[in-house]
């Protein structure tokens, strides 16, 4: 097999993937090699539903049957058993997040910085933009959608509670906040923290990994796509 080329296609910095066109005799084969933590995306449904974003995955197709066919990197059942949670459940349940400590990305390029007593939030989700935003202890704030004196006020329709409280509910520990929007009853914002080993509330993603589930929702945060979830990526 001849190589042509070799290219860095980056949707965008956080995003980028790589891929690698050849040939073998008259059919054109391509590699697509995307690192853990980028959602794989164009392929319709080429590509099954059950592969994973956090972890890394190999796509090869050939041009003349547009054959499709998808790798993804196994984890060790020994990697899988050492594996220890490090949420305390118990100081986060106080607004302290030190256990959580360090950056946190989930397969849609969105992440969590998390030192102490503060979590910042590229996106919280609340909008069709972007809404970044921090929770200090257990305080939540959207600038996007506050007023000049930092208090929550009416967006589009919109208005979100800045007070968070500790929940738990079928096994998940949460923080959980309500929003309002007009013409609507509104929902509730969870922030779902669940230990490696444990899957009560969580029906995608890596059970063995600590998670963060971070979501506006009317209903409880049981099939959330695996792209959505969080994973401690430093």
């Amino acid at each position: 097999m001849v190589m042509k080329r070799l290219l860095l296609l980056p949707s965008n910095r956080k995003k980028a993937h790589l891929h690698i066109d050849g040939d073998i005799g008259a059919a054109a084969v391509t590699y697509w090699f995307y690192p853990k933590g980028v959602a794989i995306s164009g392929w319709g449904d080429n590509v099954p539903a059950t592969i994973k974003t956090d972890t890394e995955r190999i796509i090869t197709r050939t041009s003349n049957n547009s054959y499709v066919k998808v790798f993804e990197r196994q984890t060790t059942a020994a990697n899988t058993g050492n594996r220890k949670s490090t949420m305390a459940l118990g100081q986060i349940k106080t607004g302290d997040y030190s256990s959580l400590n360090g950056t946190w990305q989930n397969g849609q390029g969105n992440q969590i910085k998390i030192h102490n007593q503060r979590m910042k939030f590229s996106d919280f989700g609340l909008t069709q933009d972007a809404t970044p935003g921090t929770i200090t202890k257990l305080k939540m704030d959207v600038p996007s959608l506050d007023d000049q004196q930092g208090n929550s006020k009416t967006v589009d329709g919109l208005k979100y509670h800045q007070q968070l409280t500790y929940q738990t509910s079928n096994g998940a520990s949460m923080l959980q906040g309500s929003f309002s929007i007009s013409g609507s009853s509104g929902g509730l914002y969870d922030v779902v923290f669940m230990p490696g080993g444990n899957n009560a509330d969580l029906n995608n993603g890596d059970s063995s990994r600590d998670r963060i589930v971070a979501l506006g929702t009317q209903n409880d945060p049981q099939n959330i796509p695996s792209d959505k979830i969080y994973y401690r990526s430093n």
